[in-house]
């Protein structure tokens, strides 16, 4: 925890979301490499973000490391232009190694030009002998959540009335319970009442008096820490699928008959990918391409374009609280407007608009092993283009969705999701959405998806091949 460690990180001069992404996405931060000791990144990521580590020792030998220290050295005092999607940090990390071990040719084995961490970690698994042991460093979060999981009802309400103790209140009293018993409660309570301090916060002088109390009644318990597994929450990164995504697959729609529909994901992951290695509560897609070929008009057209699309999912807990939020930014069909009907005015390019939408809520999980997940969320939504034109090419309006994503087998999923939004002074009026999709993990690379989507009057069914690599 006290040696040190290079990191490399763009220089952000900006709190402006537009501007932020603008720059980012065409190197206009300067990047710079930084040391500083191992446990300030731990307490970065692991304790205040909550985010699950995993570490890979590497065997370079002691003439590799001299050549990564000289090199880092020499540029202490110097800065690259960041790119987020390319010349990123990830990337900076293998210029670092191939600088230490010259013989290695990691860049060459990226195979794209967008650079993700987890490609980072594949990229260097790969290079025989490069790696010695890898090992899990689970969030404080995942540890906390794991010593509530050995308690009984009555001993998380005791844990939870330990933690929120007032600073002069008197200790509580755990009773004739044994020994191990009260020291799984009393490790579950320090755990959660750092948690509800705020990790970020420096301890305040109630704070220290409150876990002087509990600190005195752990010690009176009388025995070793409770054993916890020391895994993390999530899969090392390497076991999770590819991050780019070719899919190819067939439809048929009630208004515009038979089509093809091709689609390419820059990056990373939704609900129904195959979910070992990535977290279970998040999608992050960026740079999704989708064109269509209708076999009656035919016609290749842009279905529909994800430049971002995020949603964070913070399930109801009761010793954990948070808003559940999404985001979307990209290109769309209005086919709510009838655009796909053989005698419309709007069809092809001219059904497409630029929008944007954004919203927050509340989220469960349920069922056995928890592997059920609902959400219901409020939320605007914003667009501009050709398929508005009577709306003076602009529609916005409020409304909400409300989505089940639910685990059936190890290789199974499902997902629904209905959204209905209204759009005061549009033509558009209320527009309501719908998709059912079915997902089926054939390998680690492959899987295929049947759907069915409707939007208003129209609908479609379809089936999609997902490759990843």
């Amino acid at each position: 925890m006290l040696d040190y460690v290079v990191n490399f990180a763009a220089d952000v001069d900006t709190e402006n979301g537009l501007l932020y992404a603008a720059k980012g996405l065409a190197g206009g931060f300067p990047g710079h490499y930084y040391l500083m000791p191992y446990y300030m990144k731990v307490q970065e990521y692991s304790n205040l973000e909550s985010r699950d580590l995993w570490e890979y020792e590497l065997a370079l030998s002691p003439a590799a490391i001299e050549r990564l220290v000289a090199h880092v050295w020499e540029l202490r005092s110097t800065y690259f232009d960041y790119f987020f999607l390319t010349e990123n940090c990830s990337y900076a990390l293998l210029t670092l190694l191939e600088a230490a071990e010259p013989r290695l040719r990691l860049i060459e084995r990226l195979g794209s030009p967008h650079v993700i961490p987890a490609d980072t970690v594949r990229v260097v698994l790969k290079e025989s002998g490069l790696i010695k042991q890898r090992a899990p460093r689970p969030a404080v979060l995942t540890t906390m959540k794991r010593r509530r999981q050995v308690l009984t009802p009555d001993e998380v309400d005791a844990a939870e009335a330990w933690a929120k103790l007032p600073p002069e209140g008197a200790p509580i009293d755990l009773g004739t319970r044994p020994a191990a018993r009260k020291a799984a409660i009393l490790d579950a309570a320090y755990d959660y009442m750092r948690f509800l301090t705020g990790l970020k916060n420096a301890p305040t002088p109630a704070f220290k008096r409150k876990e002087h109390k509990l600190l005195l009644a752990r010690g009176a318990a009388g025995v070793p820490a409770t054993p916890i597994s020391t895994d993390a929450g999530v899969a090392p990164p390497e076991a999770g699928h590819d991050t780019f995504r070719l899919s190819f697959g067939w439809g048929v729609a009630n208004q515009q008959g038979p089509f093809q529909r091709l689609t390419l994901r820059a990056a990373l992951h939704d609900f129904l990918d195959p979910p070992a290695g990535y977290p279970a509560d998040a999608v992050l897609q960026m740079g999704r391409l989708s064109l269509q070929f209708d076999d009656r008009a035919r016609r290749l057209r842009l279905d529909r374009l994800d430049l971002i699309d995020i949603i964070s999912i913070v399930p109801l807990d009761r010793w954990i609280q948070g808003v559940s939020w999404q985001v979307w930014f990209g290109v769309d069909n209005a086919r709510e407007l009838g655009c796909d009907r053989p005698a419309s005015d709007r069809a092809g390019w001219r059904c497409l608009y630029v929008g944007a939408t954004t919203g927050g809520g509340t989220a469960v999980r349920f069922g056995p092993g928890q592997r059920a997940l609902v959400y219901v969320m409020a939320g605007l939504d914003l667009g501009t283009g050709p398929a508005f034109a009577g709306d003076h090419a602009v529609r916005a309006g409020a409304g909400g969705e409300a989505t089940l994503v639910a685990a059936l087998t190890s290789w199974w999923r499902l997902e629904a999701r209905a959204r209905w939004f209204y759009y005061p002074l549009s033509q558009s009026g209320a527009v309501g959405r719908a998709t059912v999709t079915q997902a089926w993990q054939l390998t680690r690379a492959a899987a295929l998806r049947a759907g069915l989507a409707k939007a208003n009057d129209y609908a479609e069914v379809s089936l999609m091949l997902h490759a990843y690599f």
